[in-house]
Formats: structure tokens, C-alpha cells, sequence
């Protein structure tokens, strides 16, 4: 298949899915990441999160900083759960 950069959708297809951010917006989350990076804390913590999450985490700040925000929002939901 080869992309045709001149295709233009038509009123059947289906309407793209909205964009969301990539980036990380919370301070704490990337300074936590952060700090897992400059204390060399980096690997263990992507083993941790890659243990409790079921997928690899790269040990660098992006990676660390996505793995911490879904974590907590894990937690945040099994505590939510339990009221």
C-alpha cells in the first residue's frame, strides 16, 4: 500500500479521533521522573513500573515520567473503587 498524499477524506469515513497532548503537564510527576534519572535510580524504578504496569518502561525521563503519571492514576482508581 503507498500513502497518496493527495487523498482527501470523504463525508463516509469515519471523523479522526481528537489529538491529545503527548507531553507530561504535571510539575511533580517530571520532577519525580527527573529525579529517578540524575540519582541513578532510573533502572530499578522502570523495573518497578514496568512490573506493576505489565508493559517496559524505558529508564529515561519521558518514559519514567508517563509510567508515574499512569501508576497513580492506577492507584488513584483501585482507592476510588473501594469507597
Amino acid at each position: 500500500m503507498v500513502f497518496d498524499q493527495n487523498c482527501e477524506p470523504s463525508a463516509a469515513d469515519a471523523p479522526r479521533p481528537p489529538r491529545f497532548p503527548r507531553g507530561i503537564t504535571d510539575r511533580d510527576i517530571l520532577a519525580k521522573a527527573r529525579g529517578f534519572v540524575a540519582s541513578d535510580r532510573a533502572t530499578k524504578a522502570a523495573a518497578f513500573y514496568t512490573q506493576k504496569l505489565g508493559f517496559q518502561v524505558a529508564p529515561d525521563v519521558r518514559s519514567l515520567a508517563s509510567a508515574v503519571e499512569m501508576y497513580e492514576a492506577q492507584i488513584l482508581q483501585e482507592l476510588l473503587e473501594d469507597l
